[in-house]
């Protein structure tokens, strides 16, 4: 038969584990409770947001490791995305002083931009 799996609130995982810091015995804590050692060291970690696996010995947990991978490529995503909006900033004001300055020297009847901008071209030969 399917064993009843009991869900406990935050507010005693986090009562457990402080138990679990003033009091030596673990395992006699785990009896007392009726609680899984092992599940009572999980909710510590989680609690003190430490990594899985054997830190010890330079293991890592691939979970944890992909997310740590993970978290730096949103990193460097939003550094792109910061340098591309800047980028859109600074031509945007370009382009608007470009064409203020050009609507103004049509205004004006100002100079032409350039020499070659000056000369009509020629039609074609008949």
């Amino acid at each position: 038969m399917a064993k009843d799996v009991k869900r406990y609130s935050m507010r005693f995982r986090q009562r457990v584990v402080e138990r679990m810091w003033l009091e030596g015995n673990i395992s006699a804590l785990s009896r007392e409770l009726g609680l899984d050692r092992s599940m009572m060291y999980i909710w510590k970690r989680k609690l003190e947001k430490r990594a899985y696996g054997n830190v010890r010995s330079g293991e890592v947990n691939p979970r944890d490791k992909q997310i740590q991978e993970l978290q730096d490529k949103t990193a460097g995503l939003e550094g792109v995305i910061g340098r591309q909006s800047l980028e859109l900033d600074f031509f945007e004001s370009a382009l608007q002083r470009t064409r203020g300055t050009a609507q103004q020297s049509a205004v004006d009847g100002g100079n032409t931009s350039t020499p070659k901008s000056a000369v009509e071209p020629e039609g074609k030969a008949d």
